[in-house]
């Protein structure tokens, strides 16, 4: 691992919000889910900082859905990527206490202190979290009992992650030669309740009795009128209970649900305040066209060497969604073209059927002609639902409405920018609303990596060559594409000549349907670089003169 992409794990620990929630813990050996009860075992310290200590069930849960990944490339556990993982968790707890600690700020006031808004924020994620496992444990009762999964329901399909789209909101704007810092609305938060007081000052039981009656019937969502989700919850808790055997802590569920409450609440509180932390600091950062110039020379030197080392890194490059292409080879970019597509996809009920159908076909239970006429009836079904207005439609029906909505534009950025709004409401694929870039198709068939019915739409489109025309629709095992001609990679040409540069970088488009530049996207990673060196600066300065207290036999055995 690079000196730099150590420097930047605690900023990326942001985006991992959701993975310590798992009820039980997966063991690194082998990199195999195992469920352990071991109280004993998991609650022993592998390492100590001062008063700050990093318990083992911490690092087996950090290490399987973050540390292995970023510490180990082998995907076998070692004793660096174990003492890494260690060290990144000591860090994170270092630099949350440093945050919140009122000696640090101005005024006796903390540097980092959450408004109302954002204490409900994190409780309203700290209940989601709770109510997903649950509804994992639902899902297997009714499993269990041959009955319809929720997750099968086509309403149940989760969006919380998807947002209607919205212009990308420029930090900074170039013209005339000049780099300008946008100045940011005030944001009016409202929320001045709290949802619940963590720190009312009453006993450790009856905190609990309150916080277990208050989300069994305020917060805990029930699927339907069956008692399948009051019976999950109370599996939940018991086995939140079981999991704690050999702690020596009391054994009222209640308490253990406390003790959970607690613990995704931490979590979820150490992620808020470095959050803000962060945003506190972007909001100080001055960039200047000079550094601009740099971290895009960098970038684009840093593609050019990879691209020479190994050349079919390239083509890896264009077939990833989340990947920016700061350099393209002359040689390479032309024969690759830029789509927008909208997925209306079958569920999993429909899915389940038409694997139900080929297998009775193969075992001779059907004729080809009943299979056929049965496939079919099961893709009629399909529907396309309005993921902000819940309203439903067709397949066939949304394709004659995005057509005539299309219709009376003439130019492809209208078209373009229309096609975008349905793909925001109604697309079930998710890389299709959130990705930065375009979808990338090669030319030459021999590097397709997507399915050959969407390849060679695509291909169809690009070779009629009208930029803003949409595929009729196309079916994969997937469902229903529409797909939109967006023309030619964004590219730029690397210029030495700074303000010929800087309007290149402020015209290319990392997308062809959508505002943000590569300019917006250089200055997002000097952002970023600048926050993560201050970050690992200031952990540093404050470790400093003490050092880490490793617990090498409590922990040896991950590796060993």
């Amino acid at each position: 691992m690079t000196e730099k992409k150590t420097k930047n794990i605690i900023g990326k620990w942001i985006a991992l919000v959701l993975v310590f929630v798992l009820l039980f813990v997966p063991m690194l050996a082998g990199c195999d889910l195992v469920t352990r009860n071991e109280g004993k075992y998991l609650s022993q310290p592998v390492a100590k900082w001062k008063e700050i200590t990093v318990d083992k069930e911490n690092l087996i849960r950090t290490y399987n859905t973050f540390g292995n990944s970023n510490y180990d490339s082998s995907g076998t556990p070692t004793q660096d990527g174990v003492e890494k993982t260690i060290d990144f968790l000591v860090k994170r707890s270092v630099l949350v206490d440093y945050l919140t600690d009122p000696n640090n700020g101005e005024g006796g006031k903390a540097i980092v202190t959450l408004s109302m808004a954002k204490q409900n924020e994190i409780w309203r994620n700290v209940y989601d979290s709770m109510n997903q496992s649950i509804r994992s444990i639902e899902d297997s009762l009714r499993l269990d009992e041959g009955n319809t999964l929720v997750s099968d329901k086509e309403d149940e399909d989760d969006e919380s992650d998807v947002k209607e789209y919205e212009a990308y909101k420029h930090t900074y704007v170039y013209e005339n030669g000049n780099l300008t810092k946008v100045e940011e609305d005030e944001v009016v938060e409202n929320d001045s309740i709290a949802l619940y007081d963590r720190d009312a000052p009453i006993t450790f039981s009856q905190k609990a009795a309150l916080a277990y009656k208050n989300f069994e019937n305020n917060y805990l969502v029930k699927t339907d009128t069956s008692d399948y989700t009051e019976r999950a919850f109370s599996k939940y808790v018991n086995n939140l209970l079981k999991a704690e055997k050999g702690r020596n802590l009391s054994n009222e569920v209640k308490e253990a649900f406390l003790r959970e409450v607690d613990r995704i609440y931490k979590i979820y509180y150490d992620n808020q305040i470095l959050t803000t932390y962060q945003e506190q600091f972007n909001k100080n950062i001055s960039i200047t066209v000079d550094m601009v110039k740099e971290k895009f020379e960098e970038l684009y030197n840093g593609q050019v060497e990879s691209y020479q080392m190994d050349s079919s890194s390239y083509k890896t490059n264009m077939q990833s969604t989340s990947t920016t292409a700061y350099y393209n080879p002359s040689s390479e970019v032309s024969n690759w073209f830029e789509v927008y597509h909208l997925l209306v996809g079958f569920s999993d009920e429909q899915t389940t059927e038409i694997s139900n159908l080929k297998t009775m076909l193969k075992n001779g239970e059907i004729v080809l002609e009943e299979y056929n006429r049965a496939v079919a009836d099961v893709k009629n079904r399909t529907v396309a639902t309005n993921r902000f207005t819940g309203e439903t439609i067709a397949y066939t029906d949304l394709m004659k409405e995005i057509k005539q909505a299309l219709a009376p534009l003439d130019n492809d950025k209208a078209r373009i920018a229309k096609f975008r709004e349905y793909v925001y409401a109604y697309s079930t694929d998710k890389n299709s609303i959130t990705v930065e870039n375009g979808m990338n198709i090669p030319l030459n068939e021999d590097d397709d990596n997507m399915v050959k019915p969407f390849a060679n739409a695509s291909r169809d489109l690009y070779n009629a060559g009208v930029k803003g025309a949409i595929s009729d629709l196309v079916e994969t095992t997937y469902g229903f594409h529409i797909i939109m001609y967006t023309g030619d990679v964004p590219n730029v040409v690397y210029t030495n000549n700074t303000a010929a540069l800087m309007e290149r970088l402020n015209s290319a488009l990392l997308t062809n349907v959508t505002n943000k530049t590569m300019l917006d996207k250089v200055i997002e990673q000097i952002s970023l670089d600048t926050y993560y060196s201050h970050e690992s600066s200031l952990i540093n300065q404050i470790m400093s003169g003490e050092d880490v207290i490793y617990y090498l036999n409590a922990y040896k055995d991950l590796f060993e």
